[in-house]
Order: C-alpha cells, then structure tokens, then sequence
C-alpha cells in the first residue's frame, strides 16, 4: 500500500499502477476529508471497487463498542439489554457446481469479541449449554466450519 505525502498536509493511501493517488486523505481541523476519486465507489460493471471494503473497514475500526477479532464475518445489534453478535465462517463448505463436497472441519475458526462496555454474561443462543469466559471484556470461543453462532452478551 504505497503512500506519501501530497500538498497542504494530504495523504494519499491509494495509489494507481501508473503511480497516481486516486484516493487521498486530508486533515481538516479537528476532522478528516476523504476523498476516492472514484464514482460511488464503484466499476463500470457497478460493482464496489476492491480498495472500497479495505476504506470502510479502516473508517469504522474502533467506533463501534463491540469489536471481533478472527477470519469471520460478523454483525452486531444492539437489544434492550445488551447486545447480539452472530458469527459467520464460511470457511470449510466448498460448493462445486456438481455434487457435494463435505465440510472440512479443519477450517474452525477461533475469534475474540471484544468490548468497549462492560460484559457480565456472554451465551450462544443456539447452543446455551455451552459456557464462555469474559476476560477484561473479550469473549474467546470457536466458530465451527460452515457454522453459525449468535452470541448474546449482556
């Protein structure tokens, strides 16, 4: 990820084959102007361009008071008495386009949640006969391949 410094205090984190910065961060006052110079973020095929998820990933770390650390996908909400955490791994279900494969239990994942509020209890909604630890408000538990949990924590 090449960058350097532009005019006026800007970066630019993003830079083309040919060497020119099509994304460029700039301070402004107590603030952050970001510019992408493309369009919507998007290809002429209207899909997301590949650098969009890496900006947006890096624009909301450490804004959210739930935070997971691992190789899963994750989504966070906000209940009445705390919050719910479902974890998705994909990894280990490979889908050819004839027949079925079995899923390989070597690609479990193991992640961290971690939080920015006090936890007290953490449980798996779908398995609540398994038991979980908060440390320094993290959870630590393993996502099986192809699995699903849904955390609460309160």
């Amino acid at each position: 990820m090449p960058s350097h410094q532009g005019r006026q205090g800007g970066s630019h984190p993003r830079l083309t084959a040919e060497g020119q910065p099509f994304c460029i961060a700039s301070d402004r006052g107590k603030g952050r102007l970001i510019y992408l110079s493309v369009p919507r973020g998007l290809s002429i095929g209207r899909q997301a361009i590949p650098a969009l998820p890496r900006l947006l990933a890096h624009l909301t770390r450490g804004l959210m008071p739930i935070e997971v650390e691992g190789d899963v996908q994750w989504l966070v909400n906000k209940t009445e008495k705390g919050w719910t955490v479902t974890l998705l791994n994909p990894a280990g279900q490979f889908k050819p386009q004839q027949g079925i494969t079995p899923t390989d239990f070597r690609e479990n994942r193991s992640v961290i949640i971690k939080s920015r509020v006090p936890l007290k209890t953490a449980r798996d909604r779908l398995l609540p006969s398994d038991t979980f630890v908060i440390v320094q408000n993290a959870v630590r538990c393993e996502i099986p391949a192809g699995g699903v949990r849904v955390m609460d924590l309160r």
